[in-house]
């Protein structure tokens, strides 16, 4: 028993060291927001609302989006880049309101909205686009918090499962002013009852020919949700000249990017309970992405190259697939390094 004792201690200091070299703690930004909103599960990325939230029910259109948005932002003025975040389907923005409250604690304002419809990808590009409607018009009130602090021509969109099928397509759509993708197990097809339940990815494929984003897309060996091989499709097809990165992680399941379980159909075996560790990984993945391409800190860069420094904590993390069918890199990156 002591044996086991000694074991479990070492790797819980190893756990600890490795996941301090990471970012871990909220950036230096205080918040305001709207609809900020916590689970009532005790296993919860932060314990209390923001100080300065307030509940507005009219940040919504009632047709598109299913719920009012959520908006966080620093409450220091300035111009801050604008990054939209979007959940899959059968869920709600409350299981990203944790990553958008983080993220813009590091200098973003974020917003999280649930798409009304979500029976196929496409659905989401209406709601993108209503989303950004709103925004222009709510930006131009001096009453709001979020008043002059929008930078709509640096933005960035994050989206997971058929959100994150939708962000790669919205980002090839609207070249003109999306500077970063991020799509988190995007959704490209899977078994057959998946297929057939979910609709499928048929209508708007794996072709992105416009793209000129920054493109992060994230897997997960462990995704029979979203499998890996076609996920890794739109990696392949993105054009060669712009910055893009593939990442697979070891034993990561589809849901484990977002803050609890949503997919209800599925157990939660296939779906993936809210597991921190693998959780608070994930975010800070994202927020390097982010403020390499949207703040151009390039002190970040060094996650996303084979040789850099900080490449070699997240590399332990990464495992791909081997089969001619099934092949799924680890890691894969372009127009990076330097």
């Amino acid at each position: 028993m002591r044996k086991y004792k000694v074991i479990y201690y070492i790797n819980m200091v190893v756990l600890i060291f490795f996941l301090n070299s990471f970012l871990v703690a909220d950036g230096q930004y205080a918040l305001s927001s709207y609809n900020d909103y916590l689970p009532f599960s005790k296993k919860r990325v932060y314990k209390e609302l923001v100080k300065d939230n307030t509940v507005d029910k009219t940040l919504t259109d009632n047709n598109l989006l299913w719920y009012p948005m959520a908006i966080y932002c620093p409450q220091q003025q300035g111009e801050y880049p604008l990054i939209l975040l979007t959940h899959g389907w059968n869920d709600t923005q409350k299981t990203h309101q944790a990553l958008a409250r983080f993220l813009a604690s590091y200098g973003f304002v974020t917003v999280v909205f649930t798409s009304a419809n979500q029976r196929h990808p496409e659905n989401w590009i209406a709601a993108f686009d209503t989303v950004l409607k709103i925004l222009h018009k709510e930006a131009e009130n001096p009453d709001r918090k979020f008043y002059k602090k929008i930078n709509f021509s640096n933005m960035g969109i994050i989206g997971h499962s058929m959100g994150g099928t939708a962000a790669l397509h919205y980002g090839n759509l609207h070249p003109e002013f999306i500077k970063t993708v991020i799509a988190l197990h995007p959704f490209n097809g899977a078994s057959k009852i998946i297929d057939t339940i979910s609709g499928g990815n048929k209508f708007l494929g794996d072709s992105l020919p416009n793209m000129q984003s920054a493109v992060l897309i994230i897997t997960g060996t462990k995704d029979v949700v979203a499998y890996p091989e076609k996920t890794y499709l739109f990696y392949k097809n993105l054009p060669k000249d712009i910055p893009a990165c593939f990442l697979s992680f070891k034993d990561y399941k589809h849901n484990h990017p977002i803050e609890k379980k949503s997919l209800n159909v599925f157990t939660a075996d296939l779906s993936g309970r809210y597991e921190p560790e693998k959780y608070q990984q994930y975010r800070r993945v994202i927020c390097y992405w982010e403020l390499l391409f949207l703040k151009q800190q390039e002190e970040n860069r060094m996650y996303f190259t084979e040789f850099g420094k900080g490449f070699k904590e997240i590399k332990p993390l990464l495992e791909g697939k081997t089969g001619d069918a099934s092949y799924v890199p680890a890691f894969e990156e372009q127009n990076i390094s330097k």
